[in-house]
């Protein structure tokens, strides 16, 4: 899987200077470069060496602009190792192509293919050049394509990944797929890379401030929650009339309840008439208003009629428990709100979680939704979200959920501290710091704060997302 980028850069209005004979120039802190030596000077700025590769009339390295033709005039050597590696990667591919930015920081080498933003895409000798770069020990992640654009376009968070798993093809559906990178080729997103190592920052960190082992007994117990369609109709029925009468009682155990619907006898409450609910609320201390006991009604003859197709209500949930999102529609006969149906799932073992305070709060300031209002479209893009963590991390739904909600409220003391509270987070020994856009840390020490947990990817505009 190879990780792309989008940096957006300012057009110039003009061109200046040499330019290869057309090459785009881009404005990089009012110089004219070459889009190449802007990414070069990106990664430059946060402690990366390189240079930029020039294989037009031999093999020539740049970090600075070009003043003609004569490349070799303006070319630099680099350190005989990084050589050695490119020589090694041109002999096993049979071609002198290259990504156009090689770059080294310590241990770490990286390549960075720039193709201007659905106008250019990677040519059949760069794909031997990936193929040879990871036989020769090169990580597909040290491989980045960044397609750049202009400042016209929001960077990306959910940019896409190439999709370059199997070389051992026929040539000619090597040549189909070359012919259609940009359409077949994206399989995974940049934002479930990015949520995974912020789950994996998270997850650390609460691990290492838990009080004795509460995190953990936390998160084992999420992971052990199972659905049981064996349940009967009435188990269900019972769970969800709790959240219709959440705000009077809380639970629907309260005697008087459980009497007026027929010890939650789903058959029997989905025939009342009216005379039936006007029986009830003739009796002493009535339960429930009138619109109360028409939605358990409704609701009744909802399961009813599902469990019949079914064979059992539980066996309706259980075939369409993978299909979350068509599930919340599937029920949405019920007369409880959106947030009540992830709760009514989540009580009665789906595994699903129900963006509260603490979550919508995380996302917006990591930029992965609008704001942090508890509202039905930022619920529905929590969920989004949600289901992207859980497929880059393989946890559970509620494993993700008890995570953020911990990280910040503290979990009801699970943790000793909160460290991304409302009004005091702890931004310095955040470890997802780096990836924070709320402004409580200026870029340059958010940065600081974040390499002591390890290289990641910083989404700071105007750029789009490069590793730091």
């Amino acid at each position: 899987m190879l990780p792309v980028c989008g940096p957006l850069f300012k057009k110039l209005d003009k061109p200046v200077g040499f330019d290869f004979g057309g090459k785009p120039l881009v404005d990089f802190e009012g110089k004219p470069v070459f889009v190449e030596l802007a990414i070069l000077k990106m990664l430059e700025k946060s402690g990366w060496s390189g240079v930029w590769v020039e294989t037009y009339g031999g093999v020539h390295y740049f970090t600075e602009m070009p003043s003609g033709w004569k490349t070799g005039e303006s070319g630099i050597t680099i350190p005989e190792d990084k050589e050695e590696l490119l020589r090694r990667i041109w002999k096993e591919a049979k071609t002198k192509s290259c990504f156009d930015v090689f770059a080294w920081r310590g241990d770490e080498i990286l390549f960075i293919e720039a193709k201007h933003f659905e106008k250019d895409r990677l040519r059949e000798t760069q794909y031997k050049f990936i193929e040879a770069a990871i036989n020769c020990g090169v990580q597909p992640d040290s491989l980045m394509v960044a397609e750049w654009d202009y400042k016209k376009r929001k960077p990306e968070t959910n940019m896409r990944v190439i999709w370059t798993e199997s070389f051992d093809l026929p040539e000619e559906e090597k040549r189909r797929r070359v012919e259609h990178a940009y359409d077949i080729m994206f399989t995974e997103t940049v934002l479930e890379i990015m949520l995974k190592s912020v789950f994996d920052l998270m997850f650390e960190k609460l691990k290492s401030i838990s009080v004795g082992d509460g995190f953990m007994g936390e998160i084992n117990r999420r992971r052990a929650v199972q659905f049981y369609k064996s349940r009967p109709d009435a188990f269900f029925f019972e769970s969800l009339v709790s959240y219709i009468l959440a705000s009077r009682f809380g639970v629907a155990s309260h005697s008087g309840v459980r009497k007026a619907l027929a010890d939650y006898d789903v058959d029997a409450v989905s025939k009342y008439t009216g005379a039936d609910i006007e029986k009830i609320l003739r009796g002493p201390e009535s339960p429930m208003s009138r619109q109360e006991i028409e939605a358990c009604v409704e609701n009744a003859k909802v399961i009813k009629r599902f469990s019949k197709y079914y064979g059992a209500f539980g066996k309706y949930l259980d075939k369409n428990k993978d299909d979350f999102d068509g599930l919340k529609w599937k029920i949405a006969d019920f007369t409880i709100d959106k947030a009540s149906i992830l709760d009514y799932l989540k009580e009665i073992g789906i595994d699903t979680a129900r963006p509260g305070e603490d979550m919508l709060r995380i996302m917006h300031r990591l930029d992965l939704i609008h704001s942090e209002t508890d509202s039905s479209d930022n619920i529905d893009n929590a969920l989004k979200i949600l289901d992207s963590a859980t497929k880059a991390t393989r946890e559970k739904f509620g494993v993700v959920d008890a995570v953020m909600r911990i990280y910040g409220s503290g979990g009801n003391g699970i943790v000793s501290k909160t460290i991304c509270s409302k009004d005091k987070p702890l931004c310095e020994e955040c470890p997802v710091a780096g990836y924070c856009t709320a402004g409580f840390l200026d870029v340059a020490r958010r940065r600081e704060v974040a390499k002591q947990y390890g290289p990641h990817t910083v989404l700071d505009a105007p750029y789009g997302n490069l590793p730091i």
